[in-house]
Order: C-alpha cells, then structure tokens, then sequence
C-alpha cells in the first residue's frame, strides 16, 4: 500500500530523530573515553601520583596490601615511625615499625592511671621500648640498630654470621686481602669466610694440633667447617682472632694498647686492663686474669 505524503513525512521526522539520536549517545562515549585518557595521562605525568611498583608505593620493601592490612604501617610513608629506619627494614630485622623507641609526653603512663587499687582498672598504655628505636641495641653488640641496619647485620643476634665473633668488634677491624684466589674481606660481619683459601689442609692440621682436637672440632660449624676470621691469627702474636675477640684487643695490632709490651705478654703474665671496649673508651673497664695458657 503506498504511503500518503502526510505518512512519508511523518517517517522522515522519526528517522531524523533517531539518527540524531544515536550520533548523541557516540559522542557522549566518545567524549568519556577521549577524557579518560585526558586524565589518564594527566596522572601519569604526576610524579607524586605514579609509581613504578603499584604494589608498594613508598618502596619501603613491603607490599600496600601488608602495610595495610597486616602492619598498620602507612603504604605511602617509608617510615611511619619517624625513626630513620625504613618500615620494611624494622618488619624483617624483627622490630616494631609503629614504635620509634622515644616517649613522648602523652606516652609517659602517670600514677593516677595506674595505681587506683583496682586490679582490672587503669591504663592499657605502656612505655615505648627503646629497644625499637634507632639507638636500640636488643642484642647487646654494642652496635645500635641504626648502625645496624647500614651494616645490614641483625639487629636481634650479635653474631649474624655466626663465626663466633662479635659484630661490633668485627665492624672495627674489616680489612681486604689480595689473595691468589682475589679478593678476601676479613671480619666482614656478613660472612664468616667459612673455609677460606687461608685454610689449607696443612694450615688445618697445624692449627688443630695448637688449639687441641676438643677445642678444634668446637670451633666448626655444622658442615664441618672453620672459620678464618674466627680461628687464625692475623697480627701473629700468638693470640688466636677468638681470643683477641674475648680480650677486646686488636686482632690487627701486637700491642693494642701501645705500651711497647705485646699483647701475649700481657695475657699470659698477669691481668689485661681493657681500655676499650667495642671501640668505645672505658675508665676502669673489665680484666681478664691470666695466664692464659689455654689460648697460647
């Protein structure tokens, strides 16, 4: 049936609305998506607001997701404690990421608050422990845990090699050899030169008949192992490194305290006054009474 000129009209004014109708709705995707990106690329280029690793944005070495959600830690904050140590650094070494060891005025726990005689009363809040804080020592090494975290040893053993040795004392006395095999760090407190080519067989068997089977078979480690750090005697004053390490004398030096008698002599004739101890000065330090024949 033909359609009448009032009908035809009446199609074209519906196709032009429809038409009109969906060049509107692509534009309005189109104008989205063409802002999107606008905004897209405005944040990429925000230094403050991008960063390379999503998963952790303050690249503290722990995840958002932990930070978050395990640690309480801020995910935008490398140390939310303020105490000059990285939160990752403080989770993996075994300290308090959210305790910067330093009471503040409104941590100090007041007599009102706690002694009320009622057992199940008072205050919940306690002293922040020092030991957290960046010159907390929990290990008693004598190094603090700032200096800890620069050398990378374990702020919670004192001996983070487990050569035997302290790793303070270590810290003082790390020096590097040219050997034949290269280059050897000695008293390096990450590495106990297990079996280092300073140890031969004929080193071995020379030490081991100095020191005594007993003595010599304690000083290996599980593999059946020595330790050169631990066990030689760099300075050849007849005064084994664990010796020197137990006297706090230099393992580098004779006469660690420059009195023109050699270290030797004085361990093995009488008591040795420590006038250092872990590099620091003290007045009247410890003694150690001699002889020490055992160690000779």
């Amino acid at each position: 049936m033909a359609l009448t000129h009032n009908q035809w009209a009446v199609v074209a004014i519906t196709v032009t609305l429809c038409l009109a109708g969906t060049y509107s709705i692509a534009g309005s995707i189109m104008s989205t998506a063409i802002d999107y990106e606008d905004g897209a690329s405005d944040i990429l280029d925000d230094d403050t607001l991008y960063n390379e690793d999503p998963d952790d944005f303050d690249e503290d070495g722990l995840s958002d997701r932990l930070e978050r959600n395990t640690y309480g830690t801020d995910p935008y904050d490398p140390d939310t404690d303020g105490d000059g140590m990285t939160d990752g650094y403080e989770v993996h070494a075994g300290l308090n990421p959210l305790d910067s060891g330093d009471a503040g005025l409104d941590d100090i726990i007041t007599e009102t608050e706690t002694d009320t005689g009622d057992d199940n009363s008072g205050s919940d809040e306690t002293w922040p422990d020092p030991d957290n804080g960046p010159l907390g020592d929990p290990d008693k090494d004598g190094l603090v845990n700032i200096e800890e975290m620069e050398l990378g040893t374990d702020p919670r053993r004192n001996d983070t090699d487990g050569d035997g040795l302290n790793d303070k004392w270590e810290s003082l006395y790390t020096f590097d050899m040219v050997t034949q095999s290269g280059d050897l760090t000695l008293f390096d407190p990450l590495n106990g030169n297990w079996d280092c080519v300073l140890l031969d067989p004929e080193s071995e068997a020379n030490l081991e008949q100095t020191y005594g089977s007993e003595l010599w078979d304690s000083l290996e480690n599980f593999a059946g192992q020595h330790s050169c750090d631990q066990v030689l005697d760099f300075d050849s004053d007849t005064l084994a490194n664990f010796a020197e390490e137990s006297y706090g004398t230099n393992p580098l030096a004779e006469d660690s305290d420059g009195d023109l008698i050699g270290d030797q002599v004085e361990v093995a004739m009488g008591s040795i006054l420590l006038e250092v101890v872990c590099g620091k000065a003290v007045i009247n330090g410890p003694t150690k009474d001699g002889p020490f024949t055992t160690l000779l």
